[in-house]
Order: structure tokens, then C-alpha cells, then sequence
């Protein structure tokens, strides 16, 4: 995403996992802290794991006061 000029926190992702696709465990399976860089655009590349059938992302913004911008997620799914 893009931050605010005026943002001082950034953002925090959440990965909760599932079996079922309907049931996800309270527990992250991953958490992942985007550092704020104010005005500018900050993206993030990592995997998740082989052994994880469902995957649901939650972006939790760590700055009520400022929006950030054009949150994108993507997933590439693949074997080796």
C-alpha cells in the first residue's frame, strides 16, 4: 500500500490458516510487520508454507488517523 505523508505507524498482516476453508484458527499462522515510510509505497514478498490448504489475510492498519492506499494482496500458487 501507499502511506499518508502524515502516517506514523505501519502496517501489521495477518495469516490465519484453515482446513476447511470455513473455520480459520485464532492463532496467526504468520504475522508480517510493513515498516511505515511515510508517502511512499511498501510492498512485502514471502511464502506461507506447503502444508496449508486455506489461507485467509488480514491488514490491520496501526495508524487510526492515517488511510493508506491501494492495499493489494496476491497469491502465486505453485508446485515444485
Amino acid at each position: 500500500g501507499t502511506y499518508h505523508d502524515e502516517a506514523s505507524h505501519g502496517l501489521l498482516i495477518h495469516l490465519k490458516a484453515s482446513s476447511d476453508g470455513i473455520h480459520f484458527n485464532t492463532e496467526d499462522l504468520k504475522t508480517l510487520d510493513l515498516p511505515c515510510k511515510p508517502g511512499l509505497r511498501v510492498s512485502s514478498t514471502f511464502s506461507v508454507g506447503v502444508n496449508v490448504m486455506f489461507v485467509k489475510v488480514i491488514v490491520e492498519n496501526l495508524d487510526a488517523s492515517c488511510e493508506v492506499r491501494d492495499v493489494q494482496v496476491k497469491a502465486i500458487l505453485g508446485s515444485r
